[in-house]
């Protein structure tokens, strides 16, 4: 699911997407330095996480899934999708 929604990102974006397997603990790290500029993965928004990255709206509900965005990326709203 996370695939589709990405590919539909870029197709809006007009940008080339490129899948990367980051581990986890270093996910925000990578965000944070311009490595990735999206991250579609499992993870809780905590208040921590609130101060240095923005999250998306809710799109899926069944587990832990949220969208982080660079500040200077383009908002995408997910009826756009």
């Amino acid at each position: 699911m996370d695939i589709s929604i990405a590919e539909k990102i870029v197709e809006d974006l007009g940008v080339k997407l490129n899948v990367k397997d980051i581990r986890f603990d270093i996910l925000l790290s990578a965000l944070e330095v311009g490595k990735v500029d999206i991250i579609l993965a499992r993870m809780s928004a905590t208040d921590e996480r609130r101060e240095s990255v923005d999250f998306s709206d809710v799109y899926y509900i069944g587990g832990e899934i949220s969208w982080f965005v660079r500040q200077t990326m383009k908002s995408i709203h997910l009826k756009e999708i």
